[in-house]
């Protein structure tokens, strides 16, 4: 099936965030939504890569202090608010762009 890069990252997510909830449902359901799952990771690992590229490429590199251990400093990258227009407009081709997926 041809999705479009954002809708397979959007939907990802979204299974994602159901099966972590744990939420009722029939045994069946579960096991669709873990096959569907399986099949967009690698996709949604791939399109997260990218993104990540398009970020360094157009932000700039921090450290903040680690939630768990404050004298320990994580490196984080952010697209400053001057760039960001450019960095939407890139990820809106990179998201329109339409990928075949193996899932029904």
């Amino acid at each position: 099936m041809k999705l479009k890069v954002q809708h397979v990252m959007d939907a990802t997510l979204v299974v994602a965030q159901i099966i972590r909830d744990n939420r009722p449902m029939p045994q069946k359901g579960k096991y669709r939504l873990a096959r569907l799952h399986a099949k967009l990771l690698p996709e949604f690992n791939t399109i997260t890569a990218r993104r990540d590229e398009m970020i360094t490429a157009y932000g700039h590199f921090t450290t903040a202090p680690s939630a768990s251990d404050p004298a320990v400093y994580d490196p984080t990258y952010s697209v400053p608010a001057d760039k960001m227009p450019e960095f939407n407009a890139a990820w809106s081709e990179i998201g329109s762009e339409e990928i075949g997926v193996d899932v029904e």
